[in-house]
């Protein structure tokens, strides 16, 4: 068995198409003003305890011999969901297993008012619905125009869903809102098109933390953007916060890009401090993770932003 710890905050939480290009999305605040924190943002150097930026810290023992580090997790009051793109196993708040639901190549997301998971498979294109008892409720087959791995994905509601793409260069969209029926309502324009190397092969972006949840709803983060979007069931976008302290990779040197040799990728990161981004938000606290390059070997830092 493995031993899970988990923290109850995001971390558990975690018709006619219109164009919405991410320069209408940052004019467009309808009153809402993000955080911004520009490079001479004031730090203050301090110790903080994981009981300070969590509300509630146990452990659960999970009755499961092949468990990986790679996978979602979901507490609820009275199930544990785990997903590792195998399969969807289900556990009680004591760690006794209670069923398995093979499901590959996908992303897991629960609505907090409802009785009810969504699992999103993207080789296949489909979103199935499924009660806390695992049975199937409900199958939603997308059109081909979602095209590309989007390993990201939630649910806004029972008919709206969210999915964003991995950059593979070509793909013209990196945000979709579907609806109930599988029709694309809204699409958020690639931010940076590229033409990626033949025969590229990149695995480190599933790191990439794009759709998360928080306590009041739903954000974006672009991969390597300064911005932090809130996701509104309106199928719109809304920066809530800009952080410029921490240097990213620029485009034409992300190894997706160049194809360069990985170890000369890694020295070159290290050499010129860029990083990869993710965001984790809590009632009180935004965190920000990150590390040079973004690749698992590498040692993880992280800037705590304090909302009041």
């Amino acid at each position: 068995s493995i031993l899970f710890f988990f923290l109850m905050y995001v971390l558990l939480s975690c018709s006619n198409s219109s164009i919405q290009a991410f320069e209408e999305a940052e004019q467009n605040t309808l009153g809402y003003e993000a955080i911004t924190l520009p490079t001479d943002y004031p730090e203050e150097k301090d110790t903080l305890r994981l009981s300070e930026l969590v509300d509630t810290l146990f452990y659960v023992r999970l009755e499961h011999p092949g468990l990986t580090d790679d996978c979602q997790v979901n507490y609820l009051d009275s199930l544990i969901l785990v997903y590792d793109n195998q399969a969807v196993m289900a556990f009680d708040v004591d760690g006794k297993p209670l069923y398995q639901l093979p499901e590959k190549l996908g992303c897991l997301d629960v609505l907090p008012e409802g009785a009810s998971f969504y699992l999103y498979n993207f080789r296949d294109r489909i979103i199935k619905k499924y009660g806390f008892d695992g049975k199937e409720r409900a199958t939603i087959r997308l059109g081909s125009e979602i095209d590309t791995y989007g390993r990201n994905f939630v649910a806004l509601s029972d008919t709206l869903f969210a999915i964003s793409m991995m950059n593979v260069g070509y793909n013209p969209y990196e945000l979709y809102f579907v609806n109930g029926e599988g029709k694309i309502i809204h699409r958020v324009k690639n931010r940076e098109p590229y033409q990626p190397p033949i025969d590229v092969r990149v695995h480190h972006t599933i790191w990439h933390h794009r759709l998360f949840r928080n306590e009041d709803g739903c954000r974006y983060y672009p991969s390597y953007s300064d911005t932090l979007y809130e996701v509104r069931k309106d199928a719109t976008i809304h920066p809530v916060m800009v952080e410029n302290k921490i240097s990213k990779i620029p485009l034409k040197y992300r190894l997706e890009y160049s194809g360069q040799d990985f170890n000369q990728f890694v020295q070159e990161m290290i050499d010129k401090g860029w990083n990869s981004v993710r965001h984790f938000e809590t009632s009180r606290f935004h965190l920000v993770e990150y590390k040079i390059g973004g690749y698992s070997q590498m040692l993880s830092n992280y800037l705590v932003y304090d909302k009041n």
